[in-house]
């Protein structure tokens, strides 16, 4: 059954199921980093500007680390 419709999406659209799901994981991770750089970015204006301390500062980066290693590993499960 899977290859039939691997066939019928390749007929219709002309593109590699397989090719697909590379571009569109690579997609996820690329706005995943943007959004991780983003959160980086508020966190050391905060921290510079003197509204975080050094150990918020390295708490809340370790955070979105852990966040983004979830989301990719998540990701690249399915």
């Amino acid at each position: 059954m899977y290859g039939d419709m691997k066939a019928g999406f390749m007929d219709a659209s002309g593109v590699d199921p397989a090719r697909m799901k590379v571009f569109v994981i690579s997609l996820v991770f690329g706005v995943i980093l943007v959004i991780a750089a983003w959160f980086g970015k508020m966190i050391l204006e905060a921290y510079t500007t003197g509204e975080i301390e050094q150990a918020d500062a390295i708490e809340a980066v370790i955070s979105v680390i852990v966040i983004v290693c979830t989301l990719f590993a998540f990701v690249t499960w399915l």
